[in-house]
């Protein structure tokens, strides 16, 4: 998360309540009031990717959940964009830890499903979904 607009002077590392400088109360606003920026960031298989040798292509890497729709059958010997099947395990955790336990809010449903019913080439079917989101 994302504290920026939350305290936007900044807080002290252990006393949250107070300034930097601990000589008083640090000026903050709720999360309703300054919704928050959530990352979700997973430094396990990093790797960078220079632009400018066109779009990334891996092959693949099976980690706790194999239900990746590219990496079934003969996908499995093929490479694949790195991105979109990051944003399918998160779509996938998502479904798996919230909507299937019923904590998230339904309205959510309709934008993990399509990010984690099936991976689209490239990463511009994302944009719909963080419009919507």
């Amino acid at each position: 998360m994302d504290p920026t607009e939350l305290y936007p002077n900044g807080f002290h590392p252990v006393y949250i309540d107070r300034n930097r400088n601990f000589k008083g109360k640090a000026k903050c606003y709720t999360r309703t009031e300054k919704p928050p920026k959530y990352f979700i960031i997973d430094f396990g298989l990093s790797k960078y990717y220079d632009p400018k040798k066109g779009p990334p292509r891996e092959g693949v890497i099976f980690g706790g959940d194999k239900s990746v729709p590219e990496f079934q059958g003969d996908g499995v010997k093929n490479f694949h964009d790195p991105f979109p099947t990051d944003i399918y395990y998160t779509g996938n955790v998502i479904r798996q830890r919230f909507l299937q336990v019923g904590e998230l809010v339904s309205s959510l449903e309709a934008i993990i499903e399509k990010n984690s019913s099936r991976i689209c080439e490239g990463s511009s079917f994302c944009l719909p979904s963080l419009i919507k989101w």
